[in-house]
């Protein structure tokens, strides 16, 4: 985040942590920490971490021991982010930054832009370079180019 959330973000974090927590979960939360300092004296193209000008990530997360309230957990989970910031997930906006990679999240769509902004065409470059047979791969691995 770039800056103080928004009064409607407030509005959903006091429903979902509040007034209709997550009852499956051992534990549920958001996570604030602080960011700044520092990480923000590094320019975005200089690393793969394009977020060099936020005051705060974000880290939602619930926790279970019991296999069959799957279903209830990433369903309160994913309807809180979508809540947050809608189907496509937190969209550089003026607040919002983009997703930090270090926390994947499968749900993205757009992962590519949200986690390296401008960076990715180079970081696809290095993959193709350094791994062309796409050895080293997963889910969101930095994908070959065309």
């Amino acid at each position: 985040m770039n800056k103080a959330f928004p009064a409607d973000q407030i509005e959903t974090m006091w429903k979902y942590l509040h007034d209709e927590p997550n009852e499956a979960a051992v534990q549920a939360l958001l996570q604030v920490d602080s960011y700044g300092c520092e990480v923000n004296s590094v320019a975005a193209d200089k690393t793969a971490v394009a977020q060099r000008s936020s005051v705060m990530k974000l880290q939602y997360q619930t926790y279970w021991h019991d296999p069959g309230k799957d279903v209830e957990n990433l369903e309160w989970i994913r309807n809180f982010y979508d809540e947050m910031y809608g189907p496509e997930g937190p969209m550089p906006d003026g607040t919002m930054d983009g997703c930090f990679v270090n926390y994947p999240d499968v749900d993205l769509a757009n992962w590519q832009d949200l986690y390296y902004k401008d960076n990715y065409a180079r970081l696809q470059e290095v993959k193709k370079e350094c791994d062309p047979g796409n050895v080293f791969h997963h889910q969101q691995s930095i994908e070959l180019p065309d």
